[in-house]
């Protein structure tokens, strides 16, 4: 995940690129790294421990969504600004993406 926030840094460092694209650039990689891990589990896991797992995928994806939205909502309300707002929301769904992962890391072990 380190890594990620470099890359993150990185595109930040290079200036002219809205701090908000940075961020999502991160979240996308972020994402791709969540689907990798699901399909390792898929692989990794027995049947019941995989089937445990879709089972409770709704409701964390149900909790990431009202999550953003909330975030979305307050787009531009604060002093900052409409693009570090923006950013701000998609680096707090970063983080909650990032919490999963580790969790289903935990998983592979």
């Amino acid at each position: 995940m380190a890594v990620l926030d470099s890359v993150c840094k990185a595109c930040i460092d290079e200036g002219g690129t809205p701090l908000s694209e940075c961020e999502k650039v991160r979240h996308r990689k972020l994402d791709t790294l969540l689907n990798t891990v699901c399909r390792e589990l898929r692989v990794t896991l027995d049947s019941a421990s995989f089937k445990k797992l879709q089972k409770a995928e709704p409701a964390w994806l149900r909790k990431r969504d009202a999550r953003k939205e909330a975030a979305q909502s307050r787009i531009g309300r604060s002093s900052a600004g409409v693009d570090a707002d923006e950013a701000a929301a998609i680096r707090n769904d970063s983080y909650f993406v990032e919490q999963r992962i580790r969790e289903l890391l935990r998983e592979l072990k």
